[in-house]
């Protein structure tokens, strides 16, 4: 007979749950940003965006379970790029702005470095305990 109970591994916490979604809407949000600055001379291309926040809140919310005993698991799908509501910036219908494309891909990798910063914390936490602090 099959098991089907839930196997959790000590790294399957809510934490780096949540930290492995935020990297994923920060990955994804990273090829919509580069898909749009490798299209800027494309006419009638729209910009995509993944909107992080909504993203996040989205993944975040099945965290509030019913139950505090509960342990809520994160949807499995990822963030999907959107077209951006812009207005058009060119005669050629494309509505890409070099300069705020690049902008948001610096303010993207900000996110993505502290990301990895706080699943690097949860890691080292992990080993300390299992090292017993040594």
């Amino acid at each position: 007979m099959p098991d089907n109970s839930v196997r959790r591994t000590f790294w399957d916490t809510p934490t780096l749950n949540s930290v492995s979604n935020g990297l994923d809407r920060a990955a994804a949000r990273h090829r919509a940003l580069a898909g749009n600055i490798a299209n800027v001379n494309t006419p009638s291309y729209k910009r995509q965006d993944v909107q992080f926040e909504t993203a996040l809140n989205k993944a975040l919310l099945p965290i509030k379970a019913d139950n505090p005993r509960h342990i809520a698991v994160l949807p499995a799908h990822g963030p999907s790029p959107a077209q951006a509501a812009m207005t058009t910036m060119r005669l050629d219908g494309n509505t890409v702005d070099p300069d705020l494309e690049m902008a948001m891909l610096a303010e993207n990798e900000v996110r993505y470095a502290t990301l990895t910063q706080v699943a690097g914390r949860q890691f080292r936490g992990l080993a300390s305990a299992i090292t017993g602090g040594r």
